[in-house]
């Protein structure tokens, strides 16, 4: 089953454990999962910039044998309301196998979850901030 990271209200204590206790060993044991994410693409959309949330990401991908792709929407036809969240997060789906967005609108990053074949996850929104409260 595809899983999203959209808001921590909606993982049970049982899964949060499971996932820091799988950051920790990832972090302990870097070699086990360098291949982790070989043949893996995720998309970075960032409407808001942050160098931090952009350089761990891309970073984590990198060590694990994955590859990232920045877009930012500022001057892109998504940012500037020319295609629509739905289109465009149909289209990145048959490209890329997880996104990770970085919005201003909680409510468009839930557009994207409904529209997404693949996960979405939540790098920041007006709503919340699940991968600052993981980490």
């Amino acid at each position: 089953m595809m899983e999203h990271l959209i808001s921590l209200k909606e993982w049970s204590p049982e899964k949060i454990r499971s996932v820091l206790d799988l950051a920790r060993n990832v972090k302990t044991n870097p070699s086990a999962y360098r291949d982790a994410m070989a043949r893996k693409t995720l998309l970075m959309i960032f409407e808001k910039p942050s160098l931090r949330t952009r350089l761990s990401f891309e970073a984590g991908m990198s060590q694990m044998g994955g590859h990232a792709i920045y877009y930012h929407t500022g001057n892109s036809p998504m940012g500037s309301g020319k295609e629509s969240i739905s289109d465009s997060v149909k289209t990145a789906s048959r490209f890329v196998d997880i996104i990770m967005a970085r919005l201003f609108k909680h409510a468009d990053l839930l557009e994207m979850a409904e529209y997404a074949t693949v996960p979405v996850i939540n790098a920041l929104t007006d709503d919340s901030h699940p991968c600052q409260i993981l980490a």
